[in-house]
C-alpha cells in the first residue's frame, strides 16, 4: 500500500510539473509572438519572457524536490 502511495505523490508531482512547464512555454510564446506581430519589442514582451524561465525553473524544482539525484 505504501508502494502505490509514493506512486501516486511521484505521478502528481509530475503532473503539476507539467503543468507549470506548460503555462511557462505559453508564456513563452506570447513573448516571443507579441514583438512580431507589433514589430516593436516592449518591456511586457520581455516580462513575459523573464515569467516564462522563472516558471520553467519553479517546474524543475518540483520535480527536484521529490526525485532527488542519488
Amino acid at each position: 500500500m505504501a508502494d502505490q502511495e509514493r506512486k501516486l505523490r511521484e505521478e502528481e508531482a509530475k503532473l503539476s510539473a507539467a503543468w507549470i512547464n506548460g503555462v511557462s512555454l505559453a508564456f513563452f510564446v506570447v513573448g516571443v509572438l507579441q514583438p512580431i506581430m507589433s514589430q516593436s519589442f516592449s518591456r511586457w514582451s520581455l516580462l513575459l519572457l523573464i515569467t516564462s524561465g522563472v516558471l520553467h525553473l519553479a517546474a524543475r524544482t518540483v520535480l527536484r524536490r521529490n526525485f532527488p539525484l542519488e
